[in-house]
């Protein structure tokens, strides 16, 4: 990890069950969802489409989309901060989204 990364994660869930927070590279800011495994999930809604717990793996969404699915809890910040090199691309497609020109 750099520096200049960063990740805060709610160290409790919430009541769909998903730890959240954000993540921070090179300034460039995204919202996290981690959904924790089944026999971890202590959610009351399940929510349509993503709000279903993996039976093994914690999945980690950026900004809404799936990033990646992990089976260790110390993995997560891994991904998020060391992680995959479509990191600067989902960014840039969130932002070209919103209309973000910056």
């Amino acid at each position: 990890m750099r520096d200049n990364d960063r990740l805060k994660l709610s160290a409790e869930p919430d009541g769909f069950g998903f730890f959240y927070g954000w993540a921070e590279r090179d300034g460039e800011r995204v919202r996290v969802d981690v959904l924790p495994p089944a026999h971890l999930w202590r959610g009351d809604i399940e929510l349509e489409g993503q709000g279903k717990p993996d039976l093994k793996a914690w999945v980690i969404f950026v900004d809404g989309e799936e990033l990646a699915r992990v089976e260790r809890r110390e993995d997560v910040a891994a991904v998020l901060l060391e992680g995959p090199a479509r990191w600067r691309g989902l960014i840039a497609r969130v932002r070209g989204l919103l209309g973000d020109g910056r």
